[in-house]
């Protein structure tokens, strides 16, 4: 198990992507913009960064979140709040989207990325890597690492469901130690077939925590 102790969330990151492109988002745009701010409970600022892109960007200082508004998809970070209540937030958002735009109720792709630095002991030795040891050591590089990064894409099958993972590894071997992990999991509609909707992504985010919980340590051996 992953224990608070052992990581350091720096941030959650939920996406919902449509299958088709929304060129009337825009009119739905305010409604979508109200519901936002009354559901977070943060204000903000509209920036249009294109004519598909709009982000909102807090009034206090709140680095951990961001959302963005486009014209295909919806994505909310949050690097303040504990996992339940970041989780109850991104359903509340999907679920607003999916009232106000019918073309949000059958999802393209519905995922969850942690981002989190994991709390460990620099490895023993002056050049030890534990990504370099347990995967890359058959290259023979004998010199200083500094840097490693290691990045992995797998589908696990599960109750006839694919869930698309992909895993980066970061690791800095400065004299400051550090060790981050990025994992993105989602599911994936290619063909129409698999209807993503309200209650598909709840299944989806329940399958990601439970991988978080169990087995990301497990890939730098650590359990």
């Amino acid at each position: 198990m992953v224990t608070e102790k052992e990581t350091d969330i720096k941030a959650y990151v939920a996406g919902f992507h449509l299958r088709k492109p929304d060129f009337n988002f825009k009119a739905i745009s305010g409604e979508m913009f109200n519901n936002v701010r009354d559901i977070l409970n943060i204000d903000f600022d509209v920036i249009q960064l294109d004519e598909n892109v709009y982000i909102l960007k807090a009034l206090k200082d709140n680095k951990g979140f961001a959302f963005n508004y486009e014209f295909d998809r919806i994505i909310y970070q949050d690097a303040n709040l504990p996992y339940e209540k970041f989780e109850s937030n991104a359903f509340k958002l999907l679920e607003l989207w999916q009232r106000i735009n019918k073309n949000a109720t059958y999802l393209r792709l519905a995922g969850i990325i942690f981002n989190v630095d994991v709390k460990i002991d620099k490895p023993l030795g002056t050049y030890h890597s534990r990504i370099y040891d347990n995967y890359f050591k058959d290259l023979g590089i004998k010199e200083k690492k500094k840097q490693v990064d290691f990045h992995i894409n797998y589908i696990i099958e599960k109750s006839g469901r694919d869930f698309n993972i992909n895993m980066n590894f970061i690791e800095l071997l400065e004299k400051k130690y550090s060790f981050n992990i990025r994992l993105d999991i989602n599911e994936i509609d290619v063909d129409g077939t698999k209807k993503i909707d309200f209650i598909r992504t709840k299944q989806i985010f329940e399958f990601a925590k439970n991988y978080y919980d169990q087995e990301i340590l497990k890939f730098i051996k650590v359990e």
